[in-house]
This record gives structure tokens, C-alpha cells and sequence, in this order.
């Protein structure tokens, strides 16, 4: 028979809340929900679907909303892996440019593997008991907020090219907020986690799985534990 009692964590999204004022930044998890587009609807409804299921049937359940993060293997339609096969076009001579959207919103990105090793850490941490009364709802975040622009000169610099970036205006969106960072305060004292892979290693391994060469960035970055 199904055991409803296993643990089960929910990946959502930082999309779910209020789109923030400065005064408002970092974002905890007591800051208001105010979903927009499609995607942030979805991760609403299925962040209270779990919620729900969790306290009816007595299984302890884990939601993390979840800031941007990027990492080897991400598709380019989302923004660092895209910028990154932007950047190798630009060495090959197949563009004069790179064409992103809005190159100065600020953003609160993670390397994908400290992301997961928080969401193993958090189950962990649920199937032993030590997270309080379900539900727990969970910020997973760097705390490290940067431009699309830093990240798109960083590429250039470990590929080797000077940043050549010409807006595309058909990008820019305005239901973009300037700045999004989040708070991961709580997941620290809950589990004790903390992120491990600096975000200059990040990009130098999604550049190197875009070009399947060898990362660039060497040994100076720490690996997860």
C-alpha cells in the first residue's frame, strides 16, 4: 500500500510573491504572495495543493520557493545558458552582438547544485522530524544578487571576447521588477545549509557544457558537500 506518511518537498518559485519594493528586499517567507504571470499561478496553486494534502493526511511536506539558479545543463531559454551560447556565437564571428533583454535588473541567482543539495538537506531534516510543525515553507536562496550585464561580461571574460551587448528591445518586459533577492535565513537555521559554489564557477561550467570544452574557472571554487 502507498505510504502517505513519506516526506515530500515541493519545488516552487520566488515568482509566487508581491513584486518588490526596495524597502521590501530581501524577500523572507512572511512577505506577501502576489502571483502575475501563468508560471507564478501554477506555483501558488501547487505550493496550497501540497499544503493542504500534507496537513489532511499527516505526512510532512516541504515548499521551498525557490530564487533563480543556473547550472550545467539548464536550457537556453533560460537566461544564463542562453547568454552563455550568445557569447560562444559571438567568438565563433557568428554575431557582432549579444542581444539580451534588460541587462540591468538585479537578480539573486545560485549555482542549481547548491540548490538541490538544499533540497536533499531539507527532506532529510523533514524525515527526521526537526523542522517543527508541517508545513514548512522554505526560501532557497544566495543572498548574492547581481546584474544580467555582470553575468554577461563574466562569460566574455572567460571565453575571451570583448561584451558586445545590443538590448533587444522585443526582451525587455514590463512586469520585470529592478531587483529580486531573497532571504534564506530560515533554511540556514533549519538545516545548516549554506551555498558552497561561487556563481564565477557557475557560469565557467555552463559555458563549458554550451562549448563541451573544459571549464576555464580551474580549482578555485569549492564543491558541495
Amino acid at each position: 500500500s502507498l505510504d502517505l506518511r513519506r516526506s515530500v518537498l515541493v519545488s516552487g518559485a520566488a515568482d509566487v510573491y508581491v513584486m518588490p519594493r526596495p524597502e521590501d528586499l530581501p524577500l523572507t517567507e512572511q512577505a506577501p504572495l502576489a502571483p502575475l504571470l501563468p508560471y507564478a499561478v501554477s506555483k501558488a496553486a501547487q505550493e496550497a495543493v501540497a499544503v493542504e494534502a500534507g496537513m489532511r493526511y499527516g505526512f510532512p511536506v516541504v515548499v521551498t520557493r525557490s530564487f533563480n539558479h543556473a547550472g550545467p545543463g539548464q536550457r537556453p531559454v533560460f537566461v544564463v545558458a542562453a547568454m552563455a551560447g550568445r557569447v560562444l556565437a559571438l567568438k565563433r564571428g557568428e554575431t557582432a552582438a549579444i542581444p539580451p533583454g534588460n541587462v540591468d535588473v538585479r537578480r539573486d541567482l545560485s549555482d542549481v547544485r547548491d540548490v538541490v543539495r538544499a533540497y536533499r538537506v531539507l527532506l532529510e531534516e523533514a524525515m527526521a522530524g526537526t523542522l517543527g510543525s508541517p508545513p514548512a515553507i522554505v526560501n532557497v536562496a544566495s543572498g548574492r544578487v547581481v546584474t544580467i550585464r555582470w553575468v554577461i561580461e563574466e562569460l566574455c571574460a572567460l571565453a575571451g571576447v570583448r561584451p558586445a551587448i545590443e538590448v533587444d528591445p522585443s526582451l525587455l518586459r514590463a512586469s520585470d521588477p529592478a531587483e529580486v533577492a531573497g532571504d534564506a535565513s530560515l533554511l540556514t537555521s533549519l538545516t545548516g545549509w549554506r551555498p558552497t559554489i561561487p556563481l564565477e564557477q557557475t557560469l565557467a561550467d555552463v559555458l563549458a557544457d554550451a562549448g563541451r570544452g573544459p571549464s576555464t574557472y580551474g580549482d578555485r571554487a569549492r564543491t558541495p558537500g
